[in-house]
């Protein structure tokens, strides 16, 4: 469901902005319907598989929070980087995809 071009990515940007403002006023299911509207607008939107990843490992679904990091290297693999503080810090948990 891309193909909202510049507007879209946009929109994606202000609702990862938004994941920002919920998580920190402790909103975490405001933060999750915003990263699913930011996908919404923008499927290649790396920052917001990040930010999920984030929010899955603060909640302790480490399947989740893998699946939203193998997304980054579809989206865009230039962000793999991102990716690697992630299996560094969380491995146990990332390796058990159960």
């Amino acid at each position: 469901m891309c193909g909202h071009g510049r507007r879209g990515e946009s929109l994606a940007q202000f609702h990862c902005e938004m994941v920002h403002l919920a998580r920190g006023n402790g909103r975490i299911k405001e933060a999750f319907d915003h990263l699913h509207t930011a996908l919404e607008q923008d499927m290649n939107c790396v920052r917001a598989s990040l930010l999920a990843a984030d929010l899955a490992v603060a909640t302790r679904d480490y399947p989740q929070a893998y699946r939203c990091l193998r997304r980054v290297e579809e989206q865009n693999p230039v962000y793999l980087s991102e990716v690697f503080p992630y299996f560094l810090s969380h491995s146990e948990h990332l390796a058990d995809r159960r």
